[in-house]
């Protein structure tokens, strides 16, 4: 199943200050092409988004619809 997932309200995981993460996005988009669960689409979005700008997320809220 394809879904669109937005994250927004993102708070990035700054390692107990180490890390300067206020430059990150607050809000992205994914397209999520094969993902059985709407929870299981916003895990892959989550890791994407870890993988893309390389930190992790602490929170965020999150929406999933199906394509």
């Amino acid at each position: 199943m394809i879904w669109r997932v937005t994250l927004s309200a993102i708070q990035w995981d700054d390692g107990k200050g180490e890390y300067d993460v206020r430059s990150l996005p607050k809000t992205l988009r994914y397209i999520v092409h094969s993902a059985p669960t709407r929870d299981a689409a916003i895990e892959y979005a989550m890791s994407d988004a870890s993988d893309e700008y390389g930190s992790l997320i602490e929170g965020c809220q999150s929406v999933a619809e199906r394509e």
